[in-house]
């Protein structure tokens, strides 16, 4: 008999308590549903990662001079083809084409075709000339190097970087190296420019033709637009010797 009274006792005890722990636990889920919907946090929008700007042509060259009075313009080294260069260079194509078409027997063909096939990289290369170049940055064109910025500490030593600390400098994007700006090019500096893509436009049967050319030149006419192309980026890899 003691025994039932114990267990009808404790019965009666869970009875009372269960309902008030059954209400609490449905305050806390109203609550916490109540805190999702009105108070949720704004989540971070992800920055998009900075991309190349659409560009065409590559090239790698030295910066001759920089012109501070002018819209963003300078001056480069070009390889462009030297006309007395090329002229010599088609003379020597043709006597060794001459010389394979006059072959004896196919062994003597295969071995002068196998010398002229040889040969011909490093004379095509010859008939080009380093000549100045002038170009010009476009409006909002990027600029890059591949040196860290130049810190000094309060003993006047070199700041060195962590990688950490280099990464943060590079603010998660795809460029190469380090945002710098235009003010940083130097005349001796070897770059990297990347030109402006030429977008041809299309006539009406949708082949490709250059724009027309206007005779008379209209007053309304940008004459930055008659100078060198354009660079919409421009990294600097190596910085002038003696500096």
């Amino acid at each position: 008999m003691k025994y039932f009274g114990m267990v009808f006792g404790f019965l009666a005890v869970t009875a009372l308590v269960l309902p008030g722990l059954t209400a609490q636990e449905k305050d806390k889920k109203a609550d916490k549903a109540e805190k999702k919907e009105g108070d949720e946090l704004p989540k971070k929008e992800k920055k998009p990662v900075e991309e190349k700007p659409e560009h065409g042509q590559v090239v790698k060259t030295k910066i001759l001079s920089m012109r501070p009075d002018s819209a963003r313009e300078f001056t480069i080294e070009m390889q462009m083809p030297d006309p007395q260069k090329v002229f010599n260079f088609q003379n020597w194509q043709a006597q060794h084409l001459q010389s394979i078409s006059t072959s004896a027997n196919p062994t003597q063909y295969a071995q002068r075709m196998a010398a002229y096939q040889q040969q011909l990289p490093a004379q095509q290369a010859s008939i080009y000339t380093m000549k100045p170049f002038d170009v010009r940055a476009a409006e909002g064109c990027k600029v890059r190097t591949m040196f860290p910025p130049v810190q000094y500490d309060d003993a006047g030593n070199l700041k060195k970087w962590n990688k950490k600390e280099l990464e943060a400098m590079k603010k998660g994007s795809k460029l190469p190296g380090y945002p710098s700006d235009f003010d940083a090019l130097k005349t001796g500096q070897y770059i990297e420019l990347y030109l402006a893509k030429v977008h041809k436009e299309k006539d009406k049967s949708g082949t490709k033709t250059p724009p027309a050319k206007d005779k008379k030149k209209k007053d309304d006419d940008d004459p930055i637009m008659d100078k060198g192309p354009e660079v919409v980026m421009i990294v600097i890899y190596t910085e002038p010797m003696g500096r």
